[in-house]
């Protein structure tokens, strides 16, 4: 899966003008924005703060990263962040991160790289979400 992931490298956009490019920043941040709904949606009664994370930074690479703690990661998560990469963000890509105590600034447990077609994700991941037998 790893070499899968190397196929597809980021894509660089340039801009060509300023207002492609707050256009782009836009449509970044609105991705950024519904992965972080749908993470903050996943944490209940708990407080979001606490179990998720972004900078909120963005890059031309059609990429958006979130991390997130161990104890609100399942595939009914994963699945609602791959539901997010429809229409325009079809070829986007999310950076998901998972840690142990992330309020506490526990250490990295997992990572994975979603795409509309494609989840590659790390075996410690696979395993906490019960994956295994399907990645057979």
């Amino acid at each position: 899966m790893e070499i899968e992931l190397l196929k597809r490298p980021s894509p660089f956009i340039e801009f060509h003008n300023e207002a492609a490019e707050k256009a782009y920043e836009k449509l970044d941040h609105q991705l950024a924005l519904r992965v972080y709904t749908v993470a903050g949606a996943a944490c209940g009664e708990l407080n979001p703060e606490d179990f998720v994370f972004t900078s909120w930074d963005w890059s031309p690479n059609e990429s958006c990263a979130i991390t997130i703690d161990r104890k609100i990661l399942s595939a009914e998560l994963v699945n609602a962040m791959l539901a997010s990469l429809v229409d325009v963000y079809a070829s986007w890509r999310i950076h998901l991160n998972v840690h142990e105590n992330l309020a506490g600034g526990g250490t990295e447990f997992g990572a994975a790289c979603l795409f509309q077609d494609l989840a590659i994700i790390e075996q410690t991941l696979c395993h906490s979400l019960n994956l295994d037998a399907q990645a057979q």
